[in-house]
């Protein structure tokens, strides 16, 4: 299934309804390979926001980056969503 039909399928949701947005937010992973389950996650909203902004995904976009913002402090790195998440919010 492409990115964009995943987070597509929710977008809607994900626009109307902060309670949602719980399965987006940092959280430790205790996998040496992952550090973060949800960045993944993240990063595919962040994407689908870069194809399709609207004014009302600002808020959004701000607790993304916030939990994007977390990920890095934890973790001493600058990730690709860190990164969206400022250019989007820009």
């Amino acid at each position: 299934m492409s990115l964009m039909r995943r987070v597509g399928s929710c977008w809607r949701v994900l626009r109307a309804d902060r309670e949602s947005w719980f399965g987006l937010g940092f959280a430790p992973a205790e996998d040496d390979d992952i550090w973060d389950v949800n960045a993944e996650r993240r990063a595919e909203v962040l994407a689908a926001i870069l194809f399709g902004p609207q004014p009302a995904d600002r808020a959004l976009l701000k607790f993304l980056l916030q939990h994007d913002i977390r990920e890095a402090e934890e973790f001493w790195g600058v990730s690709d969503g860190l990164s969206l998440g400022m250019l989007l919010l820009a």
